[in-house]
């Protein structure tokens, strides 16, 4: 029988114990919990009775003074082998937020207790799937080079467009590139498309006709900058009462985000924008290429775009020095989160001769139609670009990366020869046909967006508790071939 793992971190833990109810009878499940508080909800809510406290620990396991080097180069050499050179020990502690905070003494005592701790608990239960998030952080990141080096799978999921209202990609380790997609887009032959060629089309047609931003955000700027002031408000709040609650090492992330007061950074920079920032006017006689800015900081641009491009304004400077001549660059901010950037990355922008910066509630389904192509480091919109006929550049490896109507750039430099990539109609319209039934084929019913704080009542549908139950259990039980 094949283990199971959980790393439950704060909603995850309701998500993690509906979905073992369903995993119970054909896996052994071990369920770790990061703190006192999803321990709490594993126990009370689901009557789990044996549950790793993740802090407790680490706790134990924390050794401020002791930096083990030698451990530390073993480290180093697994990550740089596992990861195919993408990262080294070094650039992953770059890549944590959280690690901003500390000391790099504490930043390297952090990194080998994570190791340690992943290292004995996936050998100790003989780990097969390790479920969790995105890796967005050391401690997730850890965890993921740890499965690839013991020959466990890393398991998370994202939402993705289906034929479905809702539907689930599994996502693996730390390079967001799902092994089951991968495996059925290079496994599919002609004549499997053309007996699903209905429903490939059943899809495009739902997606082309849909010009709705891909879970776009619902409430416009008024209604967005009075729920900040609240969230400012309540930040204060929290940040006073737990005051002495968090330890910076320890509890390092958690320290990180009640200091970090998100809500209030936010008001300054929407106050800012509106008074030094002239948003451009999309114009249709403009010949440009499409970028839109990712979230910063995100697992996107930290950890799954290697974590070199975390400088994103730099990179559109370069970006917009390789295009062609009389080539605009279209930048737009993501529509989820305004104001969480720096006035002067804004500035920095509009000084580019051939930059145009668009408000972030202007369509991007819009600008991406009337455009030369898309230009990303991992986005959903490379998808939308894709799915709307446009050449699609990255940085960074996507979902779509499997196809080759995705262009990987490795180096800046590259790109303005990469942007002369042409296909036929014909090879276009074959390879989008691949790729859709690929993912139509990889793709699982649920919502889990309702577990990561999206505002909707699915979190108590049983409906889909019952389609994400199923839909786990399904993709662990197809993925048993490519684990140990």
């Amino acid at each position: 029988m094949k283990t199971v793992l959980f790393f439950a971190r704060e909603n995850l833990a309701s998500l993690y114990g509906h979905i073992s109810e369903n995993l119970s009878s054909s896996y052994n499940i071990v369920f770790v919990a990061y703190s006192e508080k999803e321990e709490k909800v594993l126990r009370e809510q689901f009557q789990i009775d044996k549950v790793i406290n993740f802090k407790k620990v680490l706790k134990n396991t924390l050794n401020i003074d002791k930096i083990d080097y030698l451990l530390l180069d073993e480290i180093d050499h697994t990550m740089s082998e596992m990861t195919d050179g993408r990262f080294t020990l070094n650039s992953s502690i770059q890549s944590d937020r959280g690690f901003s905070i500390l000391s790099y003494k504490e930043s390297l005592a952090l990194v080998q207790t994570y190791y340690l701790i992943w290292e004995e608990l996936i050998k100790k239960y003989d780990v097969n799937y390790f479920i969790h998030e995105f890796v967005s952080l050391s401690m997730n990141h850890i965890a993921s080079i740890v499965c690839k080096k013991n020959n466990a799978l890393y398991v998370t999921e994202m939402q993705v467009r289906g034929i479905d209202k809702f539907n689930l990609l599994f996502i693996n380790f730390e390079n967001g590139i799902p092994v089951e997609l991968r495996n059925t887009y290079n496994n599919l032959e002609k004549r499997q498309i053309v007996q699903n060629i209905s429903k490939i089309n059943v899809f495009l047609d739902i997606h082309l006709n849909d010009t709705q931003a891909f879970f776009s955000y619902i409430g416009g700027e008024k209604f967005r900058f009075i729920k900040l002031i609240k969230q400012s408000i309540k930040e204060w709040i929290v940040c006073i009462l737990k005051k002495n609650k968090y330890d910076k090492i320890l509890d390092n992330i958690d320290y990180y985000l009640l200091h970090s007061k998100s809500a209030s950074a936010k008001i300054i920079n929407i106050l800012k924008y509106k008074l030094f920032i002239r948003w451009d006017i999309p114009q249709i006689k403009d010949t440009y290429y499409y970028y839109p800015l990712h979230l910063e900081p995100e697992a996107t641009v930290n950890y799954l775009a290697d974590g070199i491009y975390k400088n994103q304004i730099k990179l559109l400077e370069n970006i917009a020095a390789q295009l062609p001549a009389g080539t605009y660059l279209y930048v737009k901010d993501h529509p989820h989160d305004i104001g969480y950037r720096e006035l002067n990355d804004y500035l920095k922008l509009k000084a580019v001769p051939n930059i145009k910066l668009l408000h972030a509630n202007i369509s991007g389904n819009t600008i991406i139609q009337n455009s030369k192509g898309v230009i990303t480091l991992n986005g959903t919109a490379g998808f939308e670009g894709i799915l709307l006929g446009k050449p699609v550049f990255t940085f960074g490896k996507a979902f779509y990366s499997v196809s080759p109507l995705s262009t990987y750039v490795h180096n800046i430099r590259d790109l303005k020869e990469k942007l002369l990539t042409q296909f036929s109609e014909e090879e276009r319209r074959e390879h989008l046909n691949k790729l859709v039934l690929a993912l139509i084929n990889s793709s699982y019913s649920g919502n889990t967006n309702c577990f990561y704080g999206a505002k909707n009542k699915l979190k108590e549908n049983k409906q889909n508790i019952i389609n994400l139950q199923n839909s786990y259990k399904l993709y662990l039980d197809k993925m048993s071939t490519y684990v140990k």
